[in-house]
């Protein structure tokens, strides 16, 4: 059974469990409940607190139910990836989800709220101790079990870390990639409190460890690079950070689990030259081929190695799906384009540069895509300056300035 096979399953095991724990829960409180009903006269101060109590308990523990399961649903899959996770290595995760800069407020906040479960665990434990009322029990449940997920969901190693510049796409895919390995981590070094036009509520605070002193910043990067199961770089964005990032991953012979994806535009490979110079061997894939390697990951339960690479992983998932278009090779190395989509992936970030022949004032496509203007600086690189129409058989030039950006049509 694949992996989301299973996840699918262990869902609606997980949904059984939380019904079977309030059908439970209402079959104790129906009995106090309808001889209160069926004798109104009977009703005091003490019956009301009781059955008040009562409820207020079983609502306590269902979340202590929860967090529980939380916690176990990410230790086990955790487990299956990763066979052995040292101590070392949680206590690396738990100190950089405390130096992180979009996690100082909410981390602080869970802190705070972590030493009240510690007391509400001693408290409820205490008093059911003393008082052997099992009501108690419901709050000592609850602690426990916000303690026990906390511990393990901040401790958990990525299994994605992605590197790219900071800006609102980077963000939401980010997020997709959150909801493609759930409860897995996908982890990055973003800037998501400067997006104004983020999500707030959506945002992947806990999951974003970007630091603000730059010590800090390079500590983070090389921990996370030796503990992620899957390093991707966004290949299309370019900055001095992500440059200095993928020369460490070179220098660390990274290779075997990195892949650099691209919509189409490459512009860390074409704007930096020590860098394409290495892209030999390395895989060079779209968003759809990303997908259908961590499929392929999840469902041998083992991260990439020296011995299996994110290439044999690719390969894998090419036999298993149909095949992929075939490989063109060039400057980039060997570039995957999937015939079908999969799943939830089909996100291309770039839009078709459009411009109106001059002749046929139709509107025709110049077969370049809005990867050529990242920066709109005034004018066009020179690989991209002139075309041939299809409206007309001739060649045109075109700019930022006689042109607009429509999204390309997709094709079954």
């Amino acid at each position: 059974m694949t992996w989301r096979g299973r996840q699918k399953l262990l869902g609606i095991a997980i949904k059984g469990a939380f019904v079977a724990y309030w059908v439970l829960a209402a079959s104790f409180l129906a009995g106090p409940a309808i001889r209160l009903v069926a004798a109104p006269g009977d009703i005091t101060a003490t019956s009301l607190f009781n059955l008040a109590f009562a409820a207020t308990a079983w609502g306590l523990g269902f979340f202590g139910f929860f967090y529980s399961v939380l916690a176990l649903y990410i230790w086990r899959d955790t487990k299956q990836i990763w066979s052995a996770v040292s101590r070392r290595q949680r206590q690396a995760m738990w100190q950089l989800q405390r130096i992180a800069k979009s996690t100082n407020s909410s981390a602080n906040r869970l802190q705070r709220q972590m030493i009240f479960y510690l007391i509400y665990l001693v408290f409820g434990t205490a008093a059911l101790a003393l008082t052997a009322d099992f009501r108690w029990m419901g709050l000592a449940f609850y602690a426990g079990g916000a303690l026990v997920w906390a511990r393990v969901r901040f401790s958990a190693l990525p299994f994605i870390l992605y590197l790219s510049t900071s800006d609102p796409h980077s963000g939401k895919f980010h997020g997709q990639l959150r909801e493609l390995v759930r409860p897995l981590r996908a982890i990055s070094l973003l800037d998501i409190e400067a997006d104004s036009t983020a999500d707030k509520r959506a945002s992947p605070v806990f999951d974003c460890l970007r630091t603000e002193v730059d010590d800090d910043w390079w500590h983070a990067i090389k921990a996370l690079m030796e503990m992620a199961a899957v390093i991707v770089f966004n290949a299309d964005t370019n900055s001095a950070g992500v440059t200095r990032e993928v020369r460490y991953a070179f220098e660390r012979d990274f290779k075997y689990k990195t892949v650099f994806l691209t919509g189409g535009g490459s512009r860390l490979l074409r704007t930096e030259a020590e860098i394409a110079g290495q892209i030999p061997g390395c895989l060079v894939a779209r968003t759809p081929i990303l997908e259908g390697i961590v499929a392929e990951i999840l469902d041998q339960r083992k991260p990439p190695s020296r011995d299996q690479t994110v290439w044999d992983f690719a390969r894998a998932a090419r036999s298993k799906t149909g095949g992929w278009s075939r490989p063109s090779t060039g400057s980039l190395g060997a570039t995957f384009t999937r015939k079908t989509s999969l799943g939830i992936f089909s996100l291309n970030p770039y839009l078709a540069i459009m411009m109106m022949c001059p002749l046929t004032q139709r509107p025709v496509s110049t077969g370049f895509n809005s990867s050529y203007f990242e920066d709109w600086s005034g004018y066009p690189p020179k690989d991209a300056a002139r075309f041939r129409c299809d409206a007309c058989g001739q060649e045109h030039s075109f700019d930022n300035t006689d042109t607009w950006l429509e999204r390309p049509s997709r094709h079954p």
